[in-house]
């Protein structure tokens, strides 16, 4: 679902199978919107498109799936540099990067703020809570 939050609307929906993964790539976007979205749509792809479509973008990403490449090509691992941010105990930190989709590469910031302890036990608990019911719902 596509939506204004300023505008308080809903502009578009697009139903898919359980075999079509979730892109932003499914809803039009042209320059000067800001596209919002949860941690499933947090990959270079979608990131690329959002770039190319001159559309500012803000996404969820998983650091360990997310790859982030420095001016020379070289991989940076976001796990790594937020385990250390961690050790300095930063509450935020902010790293500059190249993402990469095929053929096609993007300049990308990535901004990752600590989430508070009682917000990250209860984001678990609906993990592990939801992979329970998709092994109960598939038996």
């Amino acid at each position: 679902m596509c939506c204004s939050l300023n505008q308080d609307c809903m502009y578009e929906v697009k139903v898919t199978d359980k075999y079509t993964a979730e892109s932003i790539m499914h809803f039009s976007a042209k320059k000067g919107d800001i596209v919002m979205a949860d941690a499933g749509y947090g990959t270079a792809h979608n990131y690329i498109y959002a770039q190319e479509q001159k559309t500012d973008v803000v996404l969820r990403i998983t650091p360990k799936y997310f790859c982030l490449y420095d001016a020379d090509g070289n991989k940076i691992s976001l796990v790594k540099l937020l385990k250390e941010a961690e050790k300095r105990q930063e509450k935020m930190v902010d790293f500059f990067g190249f993402c990469k989709y095929r053929t096609r590469t993007a300049f990308v910031r990535v901004i990752v703020g600590k989430i508070p302890e009682g917000q990250a036990e209860k984001a678990r608990k609906r993990k592990k809570d939801s992979c329970k019911k998709t092994k109960t719902d598939n038996r």
